[in-house]
Formats: structure tokens, sequence, C-alpha cells
């Protein structure tokens, strides 16, 4: 998979924290997901999933883009003012964008039936096949696997000295906010 998706949704964490919003997560990571058959899990066809994708009832990873419906009165609803250091507009993202910084990454076995590469909910998940244990490996993801499974994640990339700053300071100033509310 390239950088350029990972890049871009850290970008849009450290804006998200940056203006305020608590967004927390880095990572989602699955193992052996049946994801890997939504069109036969959550849609009756590839169509189906298609559009329900479109309208935004599962999030899709990048998430679905904004339109018409972030609209009202000729403003965006996805638009706020912020009451930063810096008073500037901050987007919001919509109910069905967790992904838009929230990085998904996908372990699998080659050799496993009930799990495998999600293809179907987004171009930006990180699909990695890890070496199978096993005659049924499905229910082998964490027998002798953990180091090659971290691995596989390479989590060390997000904790750069940008995401880590913006990290730091953001809990900073929300230690900050929550001493200044207690009475």
């Amino acid at each position: 998979m390239a950088d350029k998706p990972r890049e871009l949704q850290s970008a849009l964490w450290r804006e998200q924290r940056d203006v305020g919003i608590r967004w927390k997560i880095t990572d989602f990571v699955t193992l052996g997901s049946p994801l890997a058959h939504a069109a036969f899990l959550m849609a009756e066809n590839e169509d189906q999933l298609k559009e329900r994708l479109r309208q935004r009832e599962y999030p899709s990873c990048p998430p679905q883009d904004n339109d018409a419906r972030d609209r009202q009165y000729g403003q965006s609803l996805l638009t706020t003012k912020t009451h930063c250091e810096l008073l500037h507009y901050a987007k919001l993202l919509h109910h069905a964008a967790p992904f838009a910084c929230t990085r998904w990454t996908n372990l699998y076995f080659d050799r496993d039936f009930i799990g495998g590469p999600i293809k179907n909910l987004g171009c930006w998940i990180d699909n990695r096949s890890v070496p199978p244990d096993g005659l049924f490996p499905h229910t082998h993801y964490w027998r002798g696997t953990v180091d090659l499974l971290l691995a596989a994640l390479d989590l060390k990339d997000w904790w750069t000295e940008e995401n880590t700053a913006t990290a730091l300071s953001a809990q900073a100033r929300d230690s900050a906010l929550l001493k200044s509310e207690q009475p």
C-alpha cells in the first residue's frame, strides 16, 4: 500500500487535534476479519454494498466524499468556527468518516477461509498477509505470531516527531481545560 493515504490520515488527525477535536484513535486493526466477505455478509451483492457505502450506512476507508447532504441553506454543515489560539475554520467529519484520520490495517493468513484481504470497504485499507500457521490458520492468529503481527503493523511510522508533538500539545491543552472546569 502506498504511504500517501497514511500521510493524509496523519495530517488530518493532527488538524483535528490542533483545533480541539479530541480524536484519539490512530489505528484500527483487524485480524482474519470476515469483512473480507463484506458483499456477502453486509448486503445481498456487491452493487448493494456499494450503494450502502455511498449512502454512508457503513464507513469506508477512505470515507465517502462530502456532498449535498452536508450543506444546508448554502453553507456547509461540516465547517464550524473554533475557539483555539488561532481562530479559524475547522472541518468536521461526517458520521461515516472514522477512517479519515484512523489507519486501518488488516492482517490475514493466505489460507484463512474466514478472513482475507478486505477490498470492498475502501482502497486505503492496508491488507497485509502474514505467514500461515497450521492447516486451519484462522484460529492461530495469536499462536506464536505476535512478533510477526507487530512487525506487519509497523506502528512506529505513526509516531513521527510531528504527530508526537501534536499529541502532547493536545494532551496538555485538554488537561488544562479539565483543571479549569473543576470546582
